[in-house]
C-alpha cells in the first residue's frame, strides 16, 4: 500500500481569465474528497482562492505550466 505524503493537496491549472482549482483531501476514514472551484483573475478572486486553500488546510499546491509564448 502507498502511503500519502500529505493528506490535503491542491491543483492550480491557469487560463487567461480564470483559475481552476481542485482540492483533493483525506477525510478521516481514509476516504478522498475532491471540490473544485473558479476563480477569475483579479487579485481580489486571487486572495480569495489563497484563502480557501488555508480554510482547506492544503498542505501542497502544485500548478499546471504550459509553456507557448514564453519558452525557449
Amino acid at each position: 500500500m502507498i502511503e500519502p505524503i500529505v493528506k490535503s493537496v491542491g491543483g492550480i491549472d491557469v487560463h487567461k481569465g480564470v483559475v481552476v482549482v481542485t482540492v483533493l483531501k483525506e477525510d478521516d476514514e481514509g476516504g478522498i474528497g475532491k471540490e473544485t472551484k473558479e476563480y477569475r483573475t483579479y487579485w481580489k478572486e486571487i486572495r480569495e482562492m489563497a484563502g480557501w486553500l488555508k480554510k482547506e488546510d492544503v498542505e501542497l499546491v502544485v500548478m499546471e505550466e504550459t509553456c507557448q509564448d514564453f519558452c525557449v
